[in-house]
């Protein structure tokens, strides 16, 4: 996975493999054997690359699906409550979301105004 996964970071960022290669500080051979399943990097190369592609190492080697870097997500403290209501606007059809959607933005338009 993390070869696939490695390519496709890579390639939707439109960075050429020689272009990774100098960010990470290696010669291009290395990355494009990471790209074939020839060869793996250490941590401290996965590190960079987290880094380079704004996403957790985990994502990058296939341990989960959530691209987010975890301290980004962590600042915001969420509650059962709202995981729930999050659950439920997830499960809803896309219809449904378009009017929460529309919904939330009159009450929130409304709530700023009461605020000014």
């Amino acid at each position: 996975m993390f070869a696939v996964r490695l390519k496709e970071l890579r390639t939707g960022k439109k960075i050429s493999q020689k272009a990774l290669a100098d960010m990470l500080g290696l010669a291009q051979s290395s990355v494009n054997q990471y790209e074939h399943k020839e060869s793996e990097p250490d941590i401290t190369t996965l590190k960079r690359m987290a880094d380079i592609f704004d996403c957790s190492v985990d994502y990058i080697i296939g341990h989960t699906n959530c691209r987010s870097n975890i301290d980004k997500l962590l600042r915001y403290e969420i509650t059962p409550a709202e995981l729930e209501l999050l659950d439920k606007y997830r499960e809803a059809s896309p219809h449904m979301q378009k009017i929460l959607d529309q919904l939330l933005g009159f009450y929130l338009k409304d709530v700023g105004k009461e605020g000014g």
